[in-house]
């Protein structure tokens, strides 16, 4: 009976015909006393593909994690993959996956997914959380399918499942959406985390809930949870929306005092409400901040100081922001600009300073 198993096994996967030895059969044939239903063979051939393939696809892995962002390479690697007859492991579908998701290669997760099931290789929830965030992005009508598909297989949505799903409906406003989906989270007797939350709180101030966000704050310090950078520039952005500057303000001190340090898209946020509001001091403050915790500004904080400084016709300090701007460009060696963020009409500028 091993004899047999070890002929199916053989038959079964050609490419693994020429890792075994002739001397393999020969010890089989010698030792078929030592065969008691066939575990000897079946032992030794699924210790050898666990040695064998585990570490293959291990390197394998780490190779696609690395040039991930690069869909040409990540496609070289698979194909050469399967060229040397290396069966995937779920890890290595995952990351794949992950791949494919970014750069939006729907039909390539299709692939995967009908690979998956001829391997019989089982998913798992992160492999499903992987493709529904894909999904979410493109080819939405797949996002429910595939719900369906989880519960068929017994697996059940975790925290990072609904956190996508959250994020996907509070882009498009669907709220009786996210409120199903917390009556899901409270029926499976799920925490939420602070990505979750984050989610939440970033729908919400989308569409200028207000009290949902204090409420989902209040739920933060009952579950002893710390927003993280993240979730600190989320609501920052929500309060500088709101022209709530007060609440901006102590926010940032409470990220002093938890040692997390605003980063370059929170300052561009908070120095857009300011300039677009005409407080130009406070501007002034913002960019020493900046300085302070030695960040650079970037095109998105010129653009936005120039076109708000060309608003409110200050014309010597948009001239100094044009220079800085392009600089800025010269440096990082951005060649094309739109040419909105320029001065749309010199000589307008100029009638106005004339008739001040």
């Amino acid at each position: 009976r091993g004899m047999i198993f070890a002929a199916q096994i053989f038959a079964r996967n050609d490419c693994l015909r020429t890792l075994f030895s002739h001397n393999f059969a020969t010890r089989t044939t010698n030792h078929i006393h030592r065969i008691q239903e066939g575990r000897w063979v079946r032992g030794k051939f699924e210790y050898f593909v666990k040695e064998k393939f585990g570490e293959e696809n291990k390197v394998i892995n780490q190779q696609l994690i690395e040039h991930q962002n690069d869909i040409k390479k990540v496609e070289k690697i698979r194909q050469d993959m399967l060229a040397r007859g290396i069966i995937p492991n779920l890890y290595v579908y995952t990351t794949l996956a992950k791949s494919y998701g970014r750069n939006g290669n729907i039909k390539n997760i299709e692939e995967l997914r009908n690979e998956m099931k001829h391997n019989n290789v089982t998913p798992n929830v992160k492999f499903f959380n992987t493709i529904i965030r894909a999904y979410t992005k493109k080819n939405k009508s797949m996002i429910e399918p595939t719900l369906r598909e989880m519960m068929g297989l017994n697996i059940k949505p975790d925290i990072s499942t609904f956190s996508v799903l959250i994020d996907y409906h509070g882009k498009n406003g669907n709220f009786d959406e996210i409120d199903r989906i917390l009556e899901h989270i409270k029926q499976h007797k799920v925490n939420p985390d602070i990505v979750t939350l984050s989610s939440l709180i970033d729908a919400y101030a989308k569409f200028g809930k207000l009290q949902e966000v204090d409420q989902i704050l209040d739920q933060m310090k009952q579950l002893d949870l710390t927003p993280d950078q993240r979730a600190f520039g989320i609501l920052i952005d929500c309060f500088v929306k709101a022209g709530d500057f007060d609440r901006v303000s102590s926010l940032l001190d409470q990220m002093k005092q938890l040692n997390i340090p605003p980063n370059l898209i929170i300052f561009n946020s908070i120095l857009d409400g300011h300039a677009k509001a005409g407080s130009f001091e406070d501007v002034n403050q913002v960019l020493q901040q900046m300085q302070n915790y030695n960040i650079n500004p970037d095109r998105v904080t010129y653009t936005s100081l120039l076109q708000n400084y060309t608003r409110y016709g200050k014309i010597d300090e948009a001239k100094q922001i044009e220079e800085k701007l392009q600089n800025y460009l010269d440096r990082t060696g951005i060649i094309v600009i739109p040419q909105q963020y320029f001065f749309r009409n010199r000589s307008y500028f100029q009638n106005r300073r004339s008739k001040k």
